[in-house]
């Protein structure tokens, strides 16, 4: 399991911390501006289920990824040890026109129908993997360093932080117009 992970990376450094502290704050914001706690707390509830899902489809294109190619049932590349995230492996189409996944060892995309003729699917054997290797089959990849997790850390605890100021901001604002005399 990689560090860069989706649960192991929103668990780890600040990040669960900063993400506490924007929830509260946002609670309280939403118990100001409604005045009352039920409606509050099922508000947060819901943003936070909301932007959950929200960060977990964007953080792995924060930034842009860097890509390789790697030997298709080959070894593992460097590049991706050390908690990378993969963000676009490659898959491999069988018998289409268009372009398989699957690159020669000069670079150039096989079309499906190519990648077929050359290494038939065998259905579960290891013989098509075994191809692949033979004839120095590369595959595309899209990925995130490992070295990135501390920017990545730092862009979505700078999110949080900035919601969590925007609303401490909007519940100042809001004790300041409410009227607090016993009167």
């Amino acid at each position: 399991m990689s560090l860069f992970e989706y649960g192991p990376f929103l668990n780890t450094a600040m990040v669960p911390v900063v993400i506490s502290l924007c929830w509260f704050a946002i609670g309280v914001a939403l118990g100001a501006v409604l005045r009352r706690t039920l409606p509050a707390v099922f508000g947060v509830i819901v943003g936070f289920v909301g932007l959950n899902y929200l960060v977990q489809w964007r953080y792995p294109t924060l930034m842009t990824p860097l890509s390789a190619h790697r030997p298709i049932g080959g070894p593992n590349l460097d590049v991706l040890r050390d908690n990378a995230l993969v963000v676009d492996g490659g898959m491999i189409d069988y018998g289409i026109d268009g372009p398989s996944g699957a690159y020669d060892a000069s670079g150039r995309e096989l079309t499906g129908v190519e990648l077929q003729s050359l290494c038939p699917p065998d259905n579960g054997s290891g013989r098509t993997l075994a191809c692949f290797t033979e004839h120095g089959l590369e595959q595309h990849l899209l990925y995130q360093p490992g070295s990135r997790i501390p920017v990545f850390h730092l862009i979505v605890a700078g999110g949080y932080l900035g919601l969590a100021v925007a609303a401490l901001l909007t519940v100042w604002w809001i004790v300041r117009r409410t009227d607090l005399s016993a009167g």
